[in-house]
């Protein structure tokens, strides 16, 4: 739960209430893979509270093989099939990834989590202040060094 939590309030939540207020719309309306960058930010939040245990990692390796599978055109059968004979997930576990990549016809969101994750945890290294403007709104991290002028630092709040 306190995972979850994280990942959702802090992670999706929090930035968006803080964009309803920015007098830049960017914040509220979001850049070019904003909301890719802002899911890895929430992936990151998990890995820097310690939260992205053993078994989240594997559960997102295995969601991103799954979209990899959608992206190649495969169908819910051979997703599931893949997860199951070569990836070692139980059959429960298979459906429930199957289905949450293929929904929409295929939108297959998982593929972008772990390049993003990797991008935000990798920038944070470099600059943690990246993360006030990330935290803003639905930023990416290619637009941050642009939008710093429109965070107010003393409040960490978009303008």
């Amino acid at each position: 739960v306190e995972r979850t939590v994280l990942h959702e309030i802090q992670g999706h939540a929090w930035p968006r209430h803080r964009a309803a207020s920015a007098t830049l719309g960017i914040f509220g309306i979001g850049t070019a893979h904003g909301s890719d960058d802002q899911e890895g930010r929430a992936l990151a939040l998990e890995d820097a509270a310690s939260l992205l245990s053993p078994s989240r990692r594997l559960e997102l390796a295995w969601r991103h093989l799954a979209g990899r599978t959608v992206e190649q055109g495969a169908d819910f059968v051979a997703t599931t099939r893949l997860l199951i004979d070569d990836a070692g997930a139980a059959t429960d576990t298979a459906l429930r990834i199957a289905a949450r990549v293929h929904r929409g016809g295929g939108l297959a969101r998982e593929l972008v989590y772990l390049p993003a994750f990797l991008r935000i945890r990798d920038a944070w290294q470099r600059d943690r202040t990246v993360d006030v403007v990330l935290a803003s709104g639905q930023v990416s991290l290619g637009a941050a060094v642009t939008l710093t002028p429109w965070i107010d630092t003393a409040t960490a709040v978009a303008q």
